[in-house]
C-alpha cells in the first residue's frame, strides 16, 4: 500500500508529512468521526482542519484528540459538518 499523499498550495502532491499521517491516523480511528473531506495544514505549533465532517463535531474535541501528538499544540478547527447528502434542485419551472 502507498504511503497517503497530501498537496502543497502549489498543488502538487507528495507524501504525507508524518505529523499529518498521525493527525489522519488519530482521525480516522475515532469511532465517531466520518470524514467526507480533509485537509491537514500544518502551522506554527500544530495543525489546521478543513474539509467536510458527516458526523457531529460538537461530540470530538480536535484538541484533546491531537494534542497528544508530538508538535501539536494547536488545532484550528476548520471542518464543515454536513448530517447528509442532498442534491439541492431549484424551484421547478413551469410547464
Amino acid at each position: 500500500m502507498k504511503a497517503p499523499r497530501s498537496s502543497t498550495d502549489s498543488g502538487i502532491f507528495s507524501p504525507l508529512h508524518p505529523l499529518e499521517y498521525e493527525v489522519l491516523r488519530r482521525i480516522q480511528s475515532h469511532p465517531e468521526l466520518r470524514i467526507a473531506s480533509l485537509v491537514i495544514r500544518r502551522v506554527p505549533q500544530g495543525v489546521c482542519l478543513q474539509g467536510v465532517i458527516e458526523s457531529d463535531p460538537e461530540h470530538v474535541n480536535f484538541q484533546q484528540l491531537l494534542s497528544k501528538i508530538e508538535g501539536v499544540e494547536h488545532v484550528i478547527n476548520q471542518l464543515v459538518p454536513c448530517r447528509e447528502h442532498h442534491v439541492r434542485r431549484g424551484p421547478t419551472a413551469p410547464r
